[in-house]
């Protein structure tokens, strides 16, 4: 039965030949994925995983990936064309109807078609997994386009033959740019989409066709939990430090004050009746006694999975946030808004800070699809009462 199996798995190892001319795809865009992932991995457990070690940091993400959470993977972000005769059509139906997890792009000039793919990782797995015919060249070309990736994050196929080590070329290395900070934000990569325009622009692609496929990776060190709750509703790739993994013992409460002293003393002491007693405390010290259980649960044997229910909702998180361009101005465009709550407010102006005034790279060339949608919300009186319902 495996011999078979392995026979069937085979067929994917044949390299297609892309010389004819007939088709041919090249990678345009590679974003530092090894760097990100890797950060945002040990992020996640807080493990020592600051190997400035290429190669070991790959390793990492593989023995990662072999656990299960392959999700961290949709950090990455690889940008590939696929130029073919309209010959090759019928094969790019099929394949089209599996990029479910990516973004892609179609433009016609008489006989030759230009297919833009954009996504992470995970989705170009997606396809090699579901893929039917194994025979399918526009399959066959993006398969050779993944060799020029790091061949760690593809151990899996590696190990079950859909793919061959010795077929990987030299991985294709990107330095991560210099991250920019400002408070508990950093910005750890902007995908440069001006140089991306320039390579695409020979396909008919414009600016607006990246929108959905250059990505911007946040780091938000210091944010409430509940506050990172609001994050998640924008559905983008996120890895959060684990409340199952890490010891919260140390972890801080971050008041409500904090991030609203016009609106609160914070020298104010509010009488708590808890446990059959009566007791002053300001909100910082409040704070401070309710995530003391925590640590007192652990030392009786609770394991910290289930210690972790007795934490409040606003003690510190930190989380790696990758959006596409255009879910990034979506996200400002929400949560710079007044009546956004005070903490993700804080978070949004700060991204806005560094990406137009540190890094010089403006947002407006997303606002001639987005500003007539928000243009309506914000005419509408109630919109702003239902603001969060609109992300749904």
């Amino acid at each position: 039965m495996m011999s078979l199996l392995n026979k069937i798995l085979n067929k994917n190892k044949v390299k297609y030949d892309e010389t004819k001319g007939e088709i041919y795809g090249e990678i345009l865009l590679v974003n530092p994925y090894i760097d990100i992932i890797s950060n945002a991995c040990a992020e996640c457990y807080k493990t020592d995983n600051k190997s400035k070690d290429y190669n070991a940091r790959a390793e990492y993400i593989s023995r990662r990936i072999a656990t299960g959470h392959e999700s961290i993977l949709e950090h990455s972000n690889i940008v590939m064309i696929i130029s073919m005769t309209t010959k090759a059509y019928p094969d790019l139906v099929e394949f089209q109807s599996l990029c479910k997890f990516l973004n892609t792009k179609i433009k016609i000039d008489n006989d030759s078609v230009y297919l833009l793919i954009g996504g992470s990782l995970r989705g170009y797995k997606y396809i090699v997994r579901t893929i039917q015919n194994s025979n399918n060249v526009v399959y066959k070309v993006m398969l050779n386009q993944l060799y020029h990736l790091n061949s760690n994050i593809f151990k899996d196929f590696i190990d079950d033959g859909i793919m061959v080590k010795e077929y990987f070329k030299d991985d294709i290395k990107i330095e991560s740019r210099e991250s920019r900070k400002k408070n508990n934000i950093c910005i750890e990569n902007i995908d440069n989409i001006g140089s991306l325009e320039m390579k695409v622009k020979k396909y008919g692609f414009k600016k607006e066709d990246l929108l959905h496929m250059c990505t911007v990776t946040v780091y938000f060190a210091r944010l409430p939990r509940v506050i990172s709750q609001q994050l998640t509703r924008h559905r983008n790739a996120i890895t959060q430090a684990s409340q199952r993994y890490i010891n919260y013992s140390e972890a801080c409460f971050i008041s409500p004050a904090e991030c609203k002293p016009d609106r609160y003393n914070k020298d104010k002491l509010y009488k708590i009746k808890a446990l059959d007693s009566d007791d002053i405390f300001t909100l910082d010290q409040l704070g401070k006694e309710i995530i003391s259980i925590y640590p007192q649960l652990l030392d009786q044997g609770l394991l910290k999975e289930d210690a972790r229910a007795y934490l409040p909702n606003n003690v510190e998180t930190s989380l790696f946030v990758t959006f596409t361009f255009w879910n990034l101005y979506h996200f400002l465009v929400l949560r710079m808004d007044k009546s956004a709550q005070a903490d993700i407010r804080q978070a949004a102006n700060d991204i806005y800070y560094i990406i137009n005034n540190v890094l010089d790279i403006s947002l407006d060339q997303m606002q001639y699809e987005l500003e007539p949608v928000y243009k309506k919300m914000q005419d509408n009186e109630d919109a702003y009462d239902n603001i969060d319902e609109i992300i749904e």
